[in-house]
């Protein structure tokens, strides 16, 4: 049986170096000279996710993004939408690049500390702050976060996907325009395909699910070469990388047990339910938690209570009429400004522009989904 070594004192543990642990330690970097460690379950980093966001509003990847796109296409069938506006673009990097830039940044420290392989064993509130106990070591902070997602619900409303890197034998893809959702026909589910075409042979192909099961990687991986073999018959494709994902489409329970221990990303809700967008939530509320620590404020993020109202009825019209969901998807590209788009999907719409996309969107069973969130009152 292994010693427990003596405690190590921190002021902050983030527990996690993924999206929301990278982007509140940097903002904590920025702003305070606090003593920080991070603890992380990977033993390695390297690329695992593709994030993309739109470049409104700024932040540090917005002019070091790998890859832009101005043209946004989404389609069903033959139906194609284009959405297109010179200020508007959807930014894209690999997740290598927050690890190399969060990892940096560290370095250019004396006093924080990212530790690799950690295996958090016990996590304890003593009158000395939070002590946790990893790897047979014992750290001990007065602030910790956490960035560890929740367990998943059975039944619920789920995003899931599969995507693969692909490399084509001739030049086929369309370098200025990416594929938002390509919507496939499905009675019981709502599938669509994400394209981001990085060069004309090369491209990220996902297959995404908005339903409450999840199947099995080969599943996703056949949608793909299906749909690939059926747009593109006399061209050979080779795979080079692959990532999978499920992103909750419902609240998660917030649950603190200690003082000044708290919840952050996934599992403190900075996913938007109706999109599964993070990337930018994940730098407005890491400001809003540094802000309010600098002033000795309560730390928590302040919500759009419609927001989740209006995100929890889609989310309601989704699992209950999947089949007619993709229209909605349809009119509020087809019908609405990139613009307007872009600030819905930010958080950051007028009440003008709600009753914008209100007025375009179909009314009697929407109306019946609100009345159903209303009633579960969750």
């Amino acid at each position: 049986m292994m010693k427990i070594q003596p405690i190590t004192k921190f002021d902050i543990i983030i527990i996690g170096f993924g999206l929301s642990g990278i982007t509140l330690l940097l903002e904590f970097l920025k702003r305070t000279n606090k003593k920080i460690l991070i603890l992380e379950k990977k033993k390695k980093l390297e690329r695992d996710k593709t994030w993309c966001f739109w470049n409104k509003p700024a932040n540090i990847f917005t002019k070091k993004n790998r890859k832009s796109w101005k043209k946004i296409i989404v389609m069903f069938g033959n139906k194609k939408i284009t959405k297109y506006d010179e200020s508007i673009s959807y930014n894209q990097i690999f997740s290598d690049d927050l690890y190399d830039y969060g990892k940096k940044k560290l370095n250019q420290t004396k006093n924080s500390k990212l530790l690799l392989g950690q295996n958090i064993k016990k996590i304890k509130e003593n009158k000395d702050g939070i002590c946790i106990e990893s790897n047979n070591k014992l750290y001990l902070a007065k602030y910790v976060f956490d960035s560890r997602p929740s367990k998943l619900i059975s039944g619920r409303l789920v995003q899931h996907f599969c995507g693969i890197e692909v490399e084509a034998s001739k030049n086929i893809f369309k370098t200025d325009e990416v594929i938002l959702m390509n919507f496939q026909k499905h009675t019981d589910k709502v599938q669509f395909f994400y394209i981001l075409p990085f060069t004309e042979k090369k491209a990220l192909v996902e297959s995404t699910y908005l339903s409450n099961v999840i199947f099995k990687k080969n599943k996703y991986i056949s949608d793909i070469h299906k749909f690939l073999l059926n747009k593109y018959p006399n061209v050979s494709f080779t795979n080079n990388y692959r990532e999978i994902g499920v992103i909750p489409m419902y609240r998660l329970k917030r649950r603190n047990s200690y003082n000044n221990f708290f919840k952050i990303g996934t599992a403190d809700n900075w996913v938007r339910m109706s999109s599964g967008y993070a990337f930018q939530n994940s730098f407005k509320n890491s400001k809003e938690i540094v802000r309010r620590f600098i002033a000795n404020r309560k730390i928590k993020i302040k919500e759009r209570k419609i927001t989740i109202f209006l995100d929890k009825i889609f989310c309601k019209f989704i699992l209950n009429y999947p089949s007619e969901a993709q229209k909605i998807f349809l009119i509020f590209f087809e019908r609405l400004n990139i613009q307007t788009i872009v600030k819905f999907m930010n958080d950051d719409y007028s009440i003008l522009d709600v009753l914008k996309i209100l007025f375009i969107l179909p009314k009697i069973r929407l109306l019946k989904c609100m009345f159903i969130v209303l009633l579960e009152n969750e």
